[in-house]
């Protein structure tokens, strides 16, 4: 029973991993449409580190009972790589995509109001 557990437990935190670099993409994505300055990016940077780091703390604690072991560091690493290797271009495609739509919405608001 306990080797299923932390086969569990491996698959919910490499499913963290992906969702962490789902999350890096949404801003990736957001930093390539709306140009912002330094400022704003490395407020941006500090968001994303406290919410990689809020999902990350809160899933060990609810997940694995607080207890940090090796292969839950592997098991996010590996949903990262994997992530990234895999649907990642495709992600910041359609991301680019939906932030340009909206950009260009609001600029035509905008611009009727103006």
């Amino acid at each position: 029973m306990q080797v299923l557990n932390q086969g569990q437990e491996f698959l919910c935190f490499f499913v963290v991993g992906v969702i962490i670099c789902f999350i890096f993409d949404l801003f990736r994505s957001s930093r390539y449409v709306f140009k912002t300055p330094d400022l704003i990016t490395h407020i941006e940077d500090i968001l994303f580190l406290l919410i990689s780091a809020t999902i990350i703390i809160a899933s060990i604690l609810f997940i694995s009972s607080g207890i940090l072991r090796f292969y839950i560091i592997l098991a996010i690493s590996m949903g990262i790589l994997t992530y990234s290797l895999t649907i990642s271009k495709l992600c910041v495609i359609i991301f680019s995509s939906i932030f340009k739509a909206i950009k260009f919405v609001v600029n035509i608001i905008l611009e009727r109001h103006l």
